[in-house]
C-alpha cells in the first residue's frame, strides 16, 4: 500500500467524520428548530387568545355603556330596569306587594297534579323557581293567600333530590343548577306556614323533608367537618359580587363599570371549571385547586349561609316537637348546637369584634374575609350568642356610620371602602338594601328582643318603599330604587308590617 492511497483512506475517513458531524449538527438543529417553533406556535396561540379576550372586553366596555346610556335611569342616574305596567307605585305597599306576587306567579299542571312558583320578576333572571326567591314570596303570600304559599312550597319540595338537596332552581321540577343549592331560607318557609295555619298534617308531611335537606349541608357541605357548612359559587350565598368575596377571588375593584367584567366573566368560568366532572362529588374531594387558566376554586364558608342553615336546626327541632317527636328534636338541636358553637368559634374575630366570612384558598389554606357587609349580621339569627356578640351585634345594626342609614340596612358597612351606595355598573350587593336580608336582619333582632329597633327599620324601610314604590333594591342614604321593579323577594316588607301592626 502507498503512502497515497494510505493518505486518501485517511482523508475518507475525516471526510466521513465531517458528514456525520454536520448530520448530527443538522439532526439537532432541526429538532431545536421543532421545538422553538412549538414554543412559538404555543405563544402566539396565547398571545391571540389574550387579544381576543382584551377585544371582546373592550367591545363589551363600549356596548355596557351604551346600553347604560339607553336604559331607564332612577333619578340619580342609578340602574333601573322596565316598570311593571300592571303596578301603581302610589298604592299602598300592601297592595303593591300582593299585586307583584300575583303577576309573577306561575301555574302548571304535570300528570295531574298541580304546582305554583312565584318568578323573581317579570324583567329580570329566569322563568323558574328560585330557591330563595320562592321562600321570600312564601313568607309574604302566607299572608294573603294560604292555599298559594301552601302550593309553593309544596312545588319546591317536589324538586328535592334523593340525596335531600333542593337545587337553586328549577324548571318545572327539573334542575337547571348543575349540583349548586342556595342558602337555605326555605326553613323559614316553612316555620311561616305553620305560624300562621297550625297545619300538623301539613307539618309532618313537610318538617322531615327540609330536615333531610339541612342534613344535606351537613354531610357533603362540611368539607372539614368543623361544623361549618361551604358554599361553591357566589350564586348559592344569593349575594353573588359581595365585598366579602373579593379577597377569594383576589380581586381589587376600580368601582368602574370594569369592575362588572372580571366578577361576572368568573362566574361563568367557574360553572365552565365545574362542567368536566361528573357530578359535585368529585369536586368535593379535593383538598385544593388543580392547576388552571380559568377560575376552578370557590369554598366559601360564607357567615350568612352559616347562620340560615345553623338557625335552621333549631327551628326543625322545635316543630318536630309540635308532632311530639322528641328524638328527633334531640338530634336537631344538637347538629344546631354544633354548627353554632362553630360559629362563635372559628367566625368570630375576637380583635374587630364581629363575625366573618372564611374561605379555603387554592392552596388549600384557610383565610378570612374581614369586609363588614350585611352577612356579618346574620348570625342575630342564633340563639345562644355571648353577650359580647350580641352586644357587638345590635351596637354594629344601630351604628349610624355602618348600617343604620335613613333606609335600612345596607348590604355593606358605610365604613368600607367598597360601600357603594348608587346601584350604576350593575355589581349588585355592593351597598344598596335589599328586602330579603332586611327580613333576615330584623327577625334576629326581634329573637334578641330590640323590637324598638325592628319597628323603627320598618318605619325607614317602608318610607323607601312609599317613595319609590317596591324595587330590587335600593339607595340605603336616598331611598332611591334600583334594578328590576317588582322583584318578588322584596315584597317581604309586608309580612313585617303586619307583624308589628
Amino acid at each position: 500500500m502507498t503512502d497515497e492511497s494510505i493518505g486518501y483512506g485517511k482523508q475518507l475517513k475525516i471526510e466521513r467524520i465531517i458528514n456525520q458531524s454536520v448530520s448530527s449538527f443538522q439532526r439537532k438543529f432541526n429538532k431545536l428548530g421543532r421545538i422553538s417553533q412549538v414554543i412559538i406556535t404555543v405563544f402566539t396561540g396565547l398571545l391571540t387568545i389574550c387579544l381576543n379576550i382584551m377585544y371582546w372586553i373592550l367591545i363589551y366596555y363600549l356596548i355596557f355603556n351604551l346600553v347604560l346610556f339607553i336604559l331607564p335611569h332612577a333619578d340619580d342616574g342609578g340602574m333601573q330596569s322596565k316598570p311593571s305596567p300592571f303596578i301603581k307605585s302610589t298604592s299602598p305597599i300592601l297592595n303593591q306587594s300582593i299585586d307583584i306576587l300575583n303577576q309573577n306567579s306561575n301555574y302548571y299542571t304535570l300528570n295531574g297534579t298541580g304546582f305554583k312558583f312565584t318568578q323573581p320578576s317579570l324583567y329580570k333572571y329566569g322563568k323558574f323557581q328560585w330557591l330563595w326567591d320562592s321562600s321570600a314570596a312564601i313568607i309574604t303570600q302566607i299572608n294573603f293567600n294560604q292555599s298559594d304559599a301552601i302550593l309553593e312550597f309544596q312545588t319546591l319540595l317536589k324538586s328535592q333530590l334523593p340525596d335531600g338537596r333542593i337545587p337553586q332552581t328549577n324548571d318545572k321540577l327539573n334542575s337547571i343548577a348543575m349540583d349548586r343549592t342556595q342558602i337555605p331560607a326555605i326553613v323559614y318557609a316553612l316555620q311561616s306556614i305553620y305560624q300562621k295555619t297550625g297545619d300538623r298534617k301539613f307539618l309532618n308531611e313537610s318538617v322531615y323533608k327540609v330536615a333531610n335537606y339541612l342534613d344535606w349541608f351537613r354531610l357533603n357541605r362540611d368539607f372539614e367537618k368543623n361544623g361549618l357548612v361551604s358554599i361553591l359559587h357566589p350564586w348559592e350565598s344569593g349575594l353573588d359580587a359581595s365585598p366579602a368575596y373579593d379577597a377569594v377571588w383576589n380581586f381589587k375593584p376600580f368601582n368602574d363599570v370594569l369592575d362588572f367584567v372580571p366578577y361576572y366573566v368568573n362566574f361563568y368560568l367557574l360553572n365552565w371549571s365545574y362542567s368536566k366532572y361528573d357530578n359535585f362529588t368529585q369536586l368535593f374531594s379535593r383538598k385544593k385547586a388543580e392547576f388552571s387558566l380559568i377560575p376552578n376554586w370557590f369554598v366559601v364558608q360564607d357567615i350568612a349561609v352559616n347562620s340560615v342553615y345553623s338557625a335552621g336546626w333549631e327551628i326543625v327541632s322545635k316543630l318536630v316537637l309540635e308532632l311530639n317527636d322528641t328524638a328527633k328534636s334531640a338530634e336537631y338541636l344538637k347538629y344546631y348546637q354544633d354548627s353554632s358553637n362553630a360559629i362563635q368559634t372559628l367566625l368570630w374575630d375576637k380583635d374587630l369584634k364581629r363575625f366573618v366570612t372564611r374561605y379555603i384558598d387554592p392552596n388549600g389554606i384557610p383565610q378570612y374575609s374581614n369586609v363588614q357587609t350585611i352577612q356579618s349580621l346574620f348570625p342575630l339569627l342564633l340563639s345562644n350568642l355571648t353577650d359580647i356578640q350580641k352586644t357587638s351585634l345590635i351596637d354594629d345594626t344601630k351604628n349610624p356610620d355602618k348600617f343604620w342609614t335613613n333606609y335600612p340596612f345596607p348590604s355593606v358597612s358605610k365604613l368600607e371602602p367598597t360601600f357603594t351606595p348608587k346601584y350604576y355598573v350593575n355589581l349588585m350587593w355592593r351597598g344598596p338594601s335589599w328586602g330579603f336580608t332586611n327580613w333576615f336582619v330584623l327577625t334576629g333582632l326581634q329573637k334578641h328582643g330590640r323590637m324598638d329597633l325592628v319597628k323603627e327599620a320598618v318605619e325607614r324601610w317602608n318610607k323607601a318603599l312609599d317613595g319609590y314604590g317596591i324595587w330590587e333594591m335600593w339607595n340605603p342614604e336616598t331611598g332611591v330604587g334600583y334594578g328590576t321593579y317588582g322583584l318578588g323577594m322584596s315584597t317581604v316588607i309586608a309580612d313585617w308590617i303586619l307583624k308589628i301592626r
